[in-house]
């Protein structure tokens, strides 16, 4: 069965690794995805981790 929230998750992130997608389109694509219930607040979670990813030590 295809996984439609799986499918995005992982072009979303793979378009912004390899430059595809800019760090705002992505964060726009994704809360239309959440928006639309396409993906959950888990997934939306998930590809912001990927985004901005938390470094051991790194104080705000």
């Amino acid at each position: 069965m295809f996984d439609i929230a799986e499918f995005i998750k992982t072009n979303l992130k793979s378009g912004y690794d390899n430059g595809s997608f800019s760090l705002e389109q992505v964060n726009i694509f994704v809360l239309n995805y959440l928006m639309k219930g396409q993906i959950t607040q888990a997934d939306f979670d998930e590809i912001q981790l990927h985004l901005n990813p938390v470094v051991e030590g790194e104080t705000e």
